[in-house]
């Protein structure tokens, strides 16, 4: 089997390229401005005011990227391998409380107890592979929020046999929400933090003018369009940055749980804003799972909002958002039916 790897080394990448780009245009008052590699990708930073932020910026990043991921020796490493009840962390229990609760609410296409399935692939590895089917069928009976047990009072975790859970599609929107509550204790007056794929915009540009947010197109470096907001937090979600090929076909880094493979929906990229960067996170990853098909649900919702490109070369946007579309490359405004 001949594979040819496309895991672009995130080194490489600048820290916002994956698939939003946010932008500022600056007056005569300068931010603070650095850029650190983080919950394995580059972050970067512009913060306006704030006395300490930066370094309790920093600081949080580090202790997140210990705690939350799945290859370190850090607690989700130490529950994943733990039997019976473990101790969580208030944060850890929080974020996989949250998890649960969105899974509950929006659907279960994101489910974190997929870790088996994320770590069987290996994409974001050294070696990723096409496992065989009766692996495959092995690690999707590990999968299931049901498999996950939470005690409120103990904040105490406990994992069915076999089952791990992975915060790839939480974590760095979590991560946001937390930074949020850092600038706002730390009178941050404006914010523009970027974890690659969730990003935060806080507070006021110094301009008075709303921020831009571009959104980049899958086929190449070019922009599709703008969006104009203020604050806000959002994510995107999309397979051709992160995957790997085999015999010519790519499988990307996001699964669909119900198959066991990579997912193949329709879309090659999904933006939401709203209010919570957690919940921006997962809903990006969500409605990339379920695909062109259902995008009118989410075009319509009331609690956040969305663009989403198609491979045919259409974006969905919804009604609430101020969208930009730039018509010379080749996409056109969808319309559902």
């Amino acid at each position: 089997m001949n594979i040819k790897k496309n895991l672009t080394k995130l080194f490489f990448l600048l820290p916002i390229a994956l698939f939003v780009l946010i932008f500022l245009r600056l007056d005569s008052t300068s931010p603070k401005s650095f850029a650190i590699f983080a919950m394995d990708t580059y972050t970067d930073f512009k913060i306006w005011g704030g006395k300490d932020s930066t370094q309790k910026t920093k600081d949080l990043l580090s202790d997140f990227d210990k705690r939350f991921s799945m290859y370190s020796d850090g607690e989700l490493s130490r529950l994943n391998k733990s039997s019976g009840n473990f101790k969580a962390s208030d944060e850890l229990f929080n974020i996989i409380d949250l998890s649960l609760k969105f899974s509950k609410q929006y659907g279960s296409s994101v489910d974190i107890s997929s870790g088996a399935l994320t770590r069987l692939w290996g994409i974001s590895s050294e070696n990723p592979r096409v496992p065989s089917e009766s692996e495959i069928l092995k690690a999707l009976k590990t999968i299931g929020y049901e498999q996950i047990s939470l005690n409120e009072k103990t904040k105490e975790i406990s994992l069915q046999s076999g089952t791990e859970i992975d915060l790839g599609a939480v974590a760095k929107g979590y991560a946001c929400d937390k930074l949020k509550e850092i600038y706002e204790d730390s009178n941050v007056s404006c914010a523009i933090a970027s974890l690659g794929s969730s990003s935060l915009l806080y507070g006021k540009k110094p301009d008075g003018s709303e921020f831009s947010v571009e959104i980049k197109n899958p086929d190449g470096g070019s922009t599709l369009g703008v969006i104009k907001t203020g604050e806000t937090f959002l994510s995107t979600s999309g397979g051709y940055e992160r995957f790997f090929e085999v015999n010519g076909k790519k499988y990307c880094h996001i699964f669909d749980v119900s198959t066991g493979y990579p997912a193949e929906s329709g879309l090659t990229s999904v933006t939401v804003l709203c209010d919570s960067g957690i919940k921006s996170d997962f809903l990006s990853t969500l409605i990339f799972i379920e695909g062109k098909d259902g995008l009118k649900k989410h075009l319509s919702a009331k609690d956040y909002s969305i663009v989403a490109v198609t491979d045919d070369k259409k974006i969905y946007v919804s009604p609430s958002i101020n969208f930009e579309l730039y018509p010379e490359n080749g996409y056109t405004l969808g319309k559902t039916k």
